[in-house]
């Protein structure tokens, strides 16, 4: 039985495959077709969509409202019918963020509905956003994770088998607004994603010298799969870089490879991209489609910036909901 508290050594723990979906594709590709989506698309008028989200007991859940505006207008947010299990609160009026906190000790669904507003004045139909809370698998808790964003992502990474983090004096810290470092996230992807790890000594990169011994069976395998292509130096040699923080643009693309996700023709009405890199645009717009990356409020997905380790978390709890939608919607022809 492995130790929950975290070492370079023992830093991955084994995947299980218990994952709940939280049908973020459907629930887009709905909103589009929805007659709602379609009227608000001809008439100027903002279209809500319906949101799944999972929590776990005593645990805030802190998430973003989503709509559509055909003319690509900012908008403002409000609570129409209140939870049952839960309180919702936004940081300001008209906030797009909500934070839902469960009432102590509740576990089973709960659902509350809001609308977008137009700078116009024009409101959209109401939508719904569904949750359940549910009673951890496990008993890792965090210090300093009380109230942060990526609370649920942390636990639901050690639920999975995926990571715990850091255990210091009986306590556990999983540090989420440091940098995500690229040998941690690939090495997280890959085993999310499936992708074993290959018994190798050397993964071919020239600065191999410098990629962990628990990241290089990770880093071998989705070089492997062609998950991971690496860098070029400015002599020209092929490099990792395992101690830089990963990018989004990186992230995105890694994730985007990983999942094989199809490649979206454009992006979602009303999503700007033509910020983000060039050689990034096409993975945003896929994660995009599938709910993985959210534009801010306005359209622009620029893709800038690097990862926290909260982010991260986050990020990999949306691959491994996908891939889980994947298995849960197959059915094999008898």
């Amino acid at each position: 039985m492995p130790s929950l508290c975290w070492n370079k050594e023992v830093f991955f723990l084994k995947r299980t495959l218990r994952v709940p979906a939280l049908l973020a594709a459907g629930a887009l590709i709905a909103a589009l077709l929805s007659p709602a989506a379609l009227a608000g698309e001809s008439s100027g008028v903002p279209v809500a969509r319906d949101l799944s989200f999972t929590t776990y007991k005593n645990t805030a859940l802190t998430e973003r409202f989503s709509a559509l505006d055909p003319e690509g207008e900012l908008l403002t947010y409000q609570l129409v019918r209140k939870p049952a299990r839960g309180a919702v609160t936004m940081p300001e009026e008209g906030s797009d963020t909500f934070v839902y906190t469960p009432y102590e000790n509740k576990t089973g669904k709960d659902s509350f509905t809001y609308v977008a507003v137009d700078a116009s004045g024009n409101t959209s139909q109401p939508a719904t956003v569904s949750l359940v809370i549910e009673k951890p698998k496990t008993k890792v808790t965090y210090a300093d994770l009380d109230g942060h964003t990526a609370a649920n992502a942390a636990i639901r990474l050690a639920e999975e088998g995926l990571f715990v983090g850091e255990c210091l004096g009986g306590a556990y810290f999983f540090r989420p607004d440091e940098p995500m470092e690229r040998s941690e996230f690939v090495s997280l992807l890959a085993q999310a994603a499936g992708l074993e790890g290959l018994d190798v000594s050397a993964t071919g990169f020239a600065d191999d010298d410098a990629i962990p011994d628990w990241a290089k069976p990770y880093v071998a395998s989705t070089l492997k799969a062609g998950v991971l292509q690496g860098t070029v130096d400015a002599s020209g040699q092929a490099v990792f870089r395992p101690d830089d923080p990963i990018t989004w643009a990186e992230a995105s693309v890694l994730v985007d490879r990983a999942l094989q996700i199809t490649d979206v023709a454009e992006p979602t009405m009303g999503v700007d991209l033509s910020a983000a890199p060039v050689w990034a645009a096409q993975s945003g717009a896929n994660l995009e489609s599938v709910g993985l990356l959210q534009a801010e409020n306005g359209g622009a997905l620029t893709l800038s910036g690097s990862l926290t380790r909260g982010e991260g978390a986050q990020l990999l709890c949306g691959a491994l909901d996908v891939l889980a939608e994947r298995e849960e919607s197959f059915w094999p022809f008898w």
